[in-house]
């Protein structure tokens, strides 16, 4: 299998590592929850400009970067290591910026009222990635690079009810 030099991505992404880790960030999360859309994409006997023109209807407003290294994943046939990608890349940019990323996700779009709250709790320096999950209901779930996690989302707390109602 073809490797990808993250290192490399990482130079000539320059300034614009960051909107790159989200971009990364946020299409692999979108191809974990459209399983079918990543079989399309992923699919060897589709042309390369229609799996382009579904990204492109997907992902309009991706940055032009973005748009450039989705078209060499799938000309290369690598469409699926972008999970292994976005993981890689979020780690070579905790490595040169002597950061690390926490993840939230929501069911809601946060106001600025709560991302304060996060960030406080948080402390640290962090890089903060956001993602929309309709499925936890309510309530937050918090992911840092390392491994941590704090789940306080609705649903959680329905399954752990669920859990002790059946013993």
């Amino acid at each position: 299998m073809k490797e990808i030099d993250v290192e490399r991505l990482y130079e000539i992404a320059g300034k614009d590592a960051l909107q790159m880790e989200r971009e990364l960030f946020y299409f692999s999360s979108l191809l974990l929850k459209q399983l079918e859309l990543k079989r399309f994409l992923t699919d060897s006997g589709v042309a390369a400009k229609n799996k382009i023109a579904v990204f492109e209807e997907v992902y309009p407003d991706c940055s032009p970067r973005f748009h450039a290294l989705f078209c060499f994943l799938i000309d290369q046939g690598l469409v699926q290591r972008i999970h292994w990608l976005a993981q890689k890349f979020s780690e070579q940019v905790s490595l040169k910026n002597k950061t690390c990323y926490l993840k939230v996700t929501s069911a809601e779009r946060l106001t600025e009222a709560e991302l304060d709250k996060i960030r406080a709790y948080a402390g640290g320096n962090y890089r903060f990635l956001f993602e929309l999950d309709p499925g936890i209901i309510g309530g937050i779930r918090l992911n840092w690079e390392d491994g941590r996690q704090i789940d306080i989302s609705l649903s959680a707390a329905l399954e752990q009810l669920k859990e002790a109602a059946l013993g």
